[in-house]
């Protein structure tokens, strides 16, 4: 990863929140009534008074104003936000003259590129995605357009505010992981939309979700499968609670707010490198709302969901290659999946606190663990009933 970066390009120069301004569907409302043939502009008739009060009290009778109104009123009701801005940007150089997604990537390194090659979009927010080659590293760069999906939630700014907080960095680091971090940024105009493009350092290793693919196709043994999990579980537990903090009140822990907010975390933006047993974190903006908290308790209950998801996005893509004994049998082997990968994340969890009580970790832990398997029952998903409060799945992790 880059160390120095210079200031007068594309690094921020603070971390500091660059508010963007947002505009609600009522303006659109509002100027759809200006230009109604009915309006009447009342501040223009200053010398007619008495006949535009009259005009309006004919139109409001004849039920032709309290129309627009009501048209007006569902418009600002019903569509709060036509126009989906960026919540919070980093302060970044922005590019001119920009006329295409390419042409901003090599903006963003001054020429200085070997090959730039395009991706397959990394994430629902990504409008496009690229590999780029400079000389000494290869980058991968993102670009992101103003109506993406949740962007007027998103602070992109988080990432560069980590990128300069040092604490946070070395308690990843402590658990062999890395959060991969900008080390370039820009924004654009281009079709009359705001477009973020940010560079990150490439990450090596497998996405989490290639990995639990490889296992099921049995390309990979269960050693890989049980080691990315086991260090998962380590970082998501270095993450969440501090180790020098140790209590016995399991919803005391829950309600702590993570030291370090990983929000979203799924098997597309998380890599495992096998060569050097290292979690790599990728994609690290979080969503954020005036509601929103970070809890421990949210992010056991989001991991556990993204794990059941893992299993049931293979088994959907894959189904149309098996016959009807061939996906009852994918669906038992589903069982061991379940409990093994559930274990070893577990078990990786404890290992990182290890001045906590290891029984009231694992307490927690399986409450919330459960609770997901509950959901899925409750919808009618067979595979997770032998798993609720399964002293087998409990006696594995021991």
């Amino acid at each position: 990863m880059q160390s120095n970066i210079e200031n007068t390009h594309n690094e921020p120069m603070t971390p500091n929140r660059h508010k963007i301004g947002n505009y609600g569907s009522c303006n659109i409302g509002c100027a759809a009534f200006a230009h109604h043939k009915y309006f009447v502009d009342i501040s223009a008739q200053k010398n007619h008074l008495s006949t535009t009060l009259y005009t309006l009290n004919y139109f409001w009778h004849k039920n032709i104003l309290k129309d627009i109104f009501l048209a007006l009123s569902i418009t600002c009701v019903a569509l709060p936000n036509l126009k989906a801005d960026f919540k919070s940007l980093p302060i970044v150089p922005e590019f001119t003259s920009i006329t295409s997604d390419s042409t901003a990537v090599k903006q963003l390194f001054h020429g200085q590129t070997h090959t730039i090659s395009k991706m397959p979009r990394a994430s629902a927010q990504a409008k496009r995605t690229y590999t780029v080659h400079t000389p000494g590293q290869t980058l991968f760069v993102k670009i992101i357009k103003e109506d993406c999906y949740r962007c007027s939630e998103t602070l992109f700014d988080y990432e560069w505010e980590l990128k300069y907080d040092t604490k946070k960095n070395h308690l990843i680091r402590t658990v062999n992981a890395e959060l991969i971090l900008p080390n370039k940024s820009a924004t654009f105009m281009l079709e009359n939309k705001k477009h973020l493009i940010t560079s990150y350092p490439w990450a090596p290793g497998k996405t989490l979700g290639n990995i639990y693919t490889e296992h099921f196709l049995g390309d990979k043994d269960t050693e890989t499968l049980n080691r990315a999990m086991y260090r998962y579980g380590q970082v998501l537990a270095i993450a969440a609670l501090d180790q020098n903090d140790p209590s016995d009140d399991i919803e005391e822990l829950l309600n702590r707010t993570p030291q370090v907010s990983l929000d979203d975390r799924h098997g597309g933006n998380t890599k495992y490198f096998d060569f050097d047993d290292k979690i790599y974190l990728l994609d690290l903006s979080i969503i954020h709302s005036d509601t929103y908290s970070d809890t421990v308790e949210k992010s056991i209950m989001a991991t556990s969901r993204d794990i059941c998801k893992l299993f049931h996005n293979f088994i959907n893509a894959e189904r149309k290659h098996f016959t009807d004994s061939e996906a009852w049998e994918v669906i038992f082997y589903g069982y061991e999946y379940v409990t093994t990968t559930f274990s070893q994340f577990i078990l990786g969890y404890i290992s990182a606190l290890p001045n906590y009580d290891p029984n009231v970790i694992k307490k927690m832990l399986l409450q919330k663990v459960n609770a997901v398997f509950n959901e899925h029952h409750a919808r009618g998903d067979t595979l997770y009933f032998d798993l609720i409060n399964n002293e087998d799945f409990v006696n594995s992790m021991q």
